[in-house]
């Protein structure tokens, strides 16, 4: 892991990667060792590894991700979120960040808003673009909950998308609900993945979240 890989790993080695993410991924180097492997080959590098199937006419050809890997990328997002939150957390109640030079003024801070927004959306993307080529049937139950739960977040934080950039004052409606659907989807995201969540709590979640899917 310590050198980067100039090839497209093997089928040999992606099984081996594989065995090693799936015993590591729980461990305290879990999140380190995922995030050096996509680094290291690359998530082109790691789709063309999968094993090809014999071609069917009745069956259309999809590249999937190994489960280990999606679950890696479910707790980036929540890592990624929750570091953009806690930099916005800074920018408002910190006061050294706050009078700082990059956060002095309400454009800035502003423009501090506007910026998360944009990690959050490119987060919802990643996720989004990773999971299209499974089903339903393919995925458990978990992944499908991620997968509507992250189509919704993504949903709500596109309608704001125009009146939140435009805004030009911290009290704007779009600033203050951006607030609210952050920090609702990071809440129901973690609910949701945590292992010890209850079958009928994560349809709960769904159920209030997802007002525009029918569950």
């Amino acid at each position: 892991m310590n050198k980067p890989l100039k090839k497209p790993i093997t089928k040999e080695t992606k099984k081996e990667l594989v065995k090693v993410m799936a015993t590591e991924i729980k461990s305290e180097v879990g999140d380190k060792l995922i995030q050096e492997v996509v680094e290291d080959v690359g998530i082109e590098a790691l789709e063309k590894s999968q094993p090809k199937r014999k071609k069917r006419k009745y069956l259309k050809k999809t590249t999937m991700m190994p489960k280990e890997l999606i679950e890696a990328l479910f707790k980036e997002c929540i890592v990624q979120c929750n570091n953009a939150m806690n930099s916005i957390f800074l920018v408002f109640f910190d006061k050294e960040t706050g009078s700082s030079e990059n956060f002095n003024t309400q454009k800035k801070k502003l423009e501090a808003v506007k910026g998360t927004h944009y990690i959050f959306m490119n987060e919802l993307e990643t996720i989004q673009h990773c999971l299209k080529p499974y089903t339903d049937a393919t995925m458990n139950l978990k992944h499908r909950s991620v997968r509507r739960l992250c189509n919704e977040a993504y949903k709500r934080l596109t309608d704001l998308t125009t009146d939140l950039h435009k805004a030009k004052r911290l009290n704007h409606w779009a600033v203050t609900q951006f607030a609210k659907e952050m920090t609702l989807f990071v809440t129901n995201l973690h609910v949701i993945l945590h292992e010890q969540t209850p079958k009928k709590e994560r349809s709960r979640v769904l159920k209030e979240y997802c007002i525009s899917e029918e569950l």
